[in-house]
């Protein structure tokens, strides 16, 4: 137990450092796109602290000067990280430069990472050994690992987990199994085994595997890969037995082998699966158990079929009716930009609906006039809230002088400095429109995309395999420059990753804080 606390710790620790780069990294800028007229002497003139540090910043990386980071005094405090902006400097700068002097200048927080982004770029495993601590030690010689040919630079490693990463990427390359028992942990040796289960269609490969759930799992895939009902059948966990059903009874459209789902969570998820993929509103009525997916059977079909707002009306609570109103109304908004969305509204029946509608269509346009359509006093009231809370935060960007900064404060409002569920499609344009670098606007688009996938993934997995194709597709339309559109689709399509973004549209390292409350 002691040892699996350990390795979870370790493993929550490198993951907190990796999203808090990914959190305060929003964009990369190169030296010509920087904007060459801010000067030292203009940050000096920088009243307040947080740009003035981030004018520094930005002046240091593109005069390639590491002296400049010592101006940099303030310890900017955002929710849920504390950013060290000067350590962030001398960095970025060590890795511009390709000097490694420069990551001794940071703190130990940032150093081991400066000290793995350059064994990384040098191909160079003896940079590796200045990290005293051996969990950042193997995680830095398993990055280098990857670029090597050699399997034997695995022996190098201390750290038994990272070991095992460093087996299980040669598996991968090689696809030998004798690999798999050079693995020290039962658990990944077990992944290792499933893998190549996975890679050979080799049933027998599962029945390696030590762990019930992983031979489960490895079951499941098999089953899947080859299309074979009879796999379902061998399983004696009922839990993969039901997920083995329930994938193969998606993949066929199959609702009779649905009924053979023992889990009533999983029979809902096949039924609610087959429903969206078949658009037949009839199917819904059998996700029986799962009341949020029941709801979202008849909202992402209406989706699909181009958003008929009158499903609304038959959904039985006011909250959910409120859901789908505002989803419906941002997809026709997004998919229609020929459409009049002052007149969304128009045809919904009842009154109370009709107000609800309407309180999502003056959010989705920033138009509080559009709340007096409402009738209900107190949805009036938080129509006018929410705009006004909206508007709020474009006057915080509206008041900073230098367009670039600006800028920046539009994209971040835009990102993770807000709460993505209270926002829309629509909105987030608008708000994109507001930035005046072509550059940044595009990437401002494209991270609309990235950001209602995360959403969207967490109410249902359906909605971005089957509807949200026409949302993902609009939006990389108002992208002009064909590179930049280019990327948005292969981003929608999940051909790149977020990790890759920021290298596509920009190239050089730089880093955008979240303007603070």
């Amino acid at each position: 137990m002691k040892i699996f606390n350990i390795k979870t710790s370790i493993t929550i620790l490198l993951a907190l450092v990796f999203l808090f780069f990914i959190f305060i990294s929003y964009h990369f800028v190169t030296k010509n796109k920087l904007n060459k007229e801010i000067t030292l002497n203009d940050c000096d003139q920088i009243m307040n602290e947080f740009y003035k540090d981030q004018c520094y910043f930005d002046v240091a990386i593109v005069e390639e000067d590491s002296s400049i980071c010592d101006k940099i005094s303030s310890t900017q405090i955002i929710p849920y990280a504390v950013i060290e902006l000067k350590d962030i400097c001398y960095h970025d700068m060590a890795i511009i430069k390709n000097d490694l002097s420069l990551c001794e200048k940071t703190s130990p927080r940032y150093k081991y990472d400066c000290y793995k982004h350059l064994a990384k770029f040098k191909n160079d495993l003896s940079i590796c050994d200045k990290i005293t601590v051996e969990e950042y030690k193997g995680s830095c010689y398993q990055d280098v690992v990857t670029l090597q040919e050699d399997f034997s630079f695995c022996e190098k490693i201390l750290t038994p987990e990272y070991k095992s990463n460093c087996y299980r990427y040669f598996v991968r390359q090689i696809n030998d199994l004798s690999f798999c028992d050079k693995i020290e942990y039962q658990e990944d040796k077990d992944y290792c085994f499933r893998h190549l289960a996975k890679l050979q269609e080799d049933l027998s490969i599962c029945d390696k595997i030590k762990g019930r759930d992983r031979k489960g799992e490895c079951y499941v895939d098999l089953a899947e890969l080859k299309n074979d009902l009879s796999i379902c059948d061998k399983i004696f966990e009922r839990y993969y037995e039901s997920a083995c059903y329930r994938k193969l009874g998606i993949l066929n459209m199959n609702l009779s082998v649905c009924e053979k789902i023992e889990l009533p969570g999983d029979r809902d998820n096949c039924y609610f699966r087959i429903a969206i993929k078949k658009l037949d509103f009839s199917l819904c009525k059998k996700v029986s158990i799962n009341q949020y997916q029941y709801y979202n059977c008849y909202i992402d079909i209406a989706k699909a079929t181009l958003g008929d707002l009158s499903i609304c009306e038959k959904l039985p609570s006011e909250s959910t009716k409120e859901y789908c109103f505002s989803s419906l109304i941002e997809f026709r908004i997004n998919i229609s930009a020929y459409e009049n969305p002052l007149s969304l509204c128009k045809n919904v029946k009842e009154e109370i609906n009709k107000d609800y509608c309407n309180k999502q269509l003056a959010i989705s346009q920033y138009d509080s006039s559009l709340c007096e359509r409402i009738k209900d006093e107190y949805i009036k009231d938080e129509c006018h809230k929410e705009i006004q809370k909206i508007q709020e935060d474009f006057t915080i960007c509206e008041q900073i002088p230098i367009r670039k900064y600006r800028d920046y404060c539009y994209l971040e409002i835009n990102e993770s400095c807000r709460d993505f569920r209270a926002t829309s499609f629509a909105k987030n344009i608008k708000l994109c429109n507001k930035i005046k670098d072509q550059n940044l606007k595009d990437f401002c688009y494209v991270g609309i995309i990235g950001r209602e996938e995360r959403y969207s993934s967490s109410i249902t997995n359906n909605y971005n395999y089957f509807v949200g194709n026409k949302e993902k597709n609009y939006i990389c339309e108002q992208i002009k420059n064909k590179t930049n559109r280019d990327i948005c689709y292969q981003y929608a399509n999940r051909e790149i990753w977020t990790s890759d973004l920021e290298a596509l549209f920009f190239g050089t390292p730089s880093h955008i804080l979240c303007v603070p409350e």
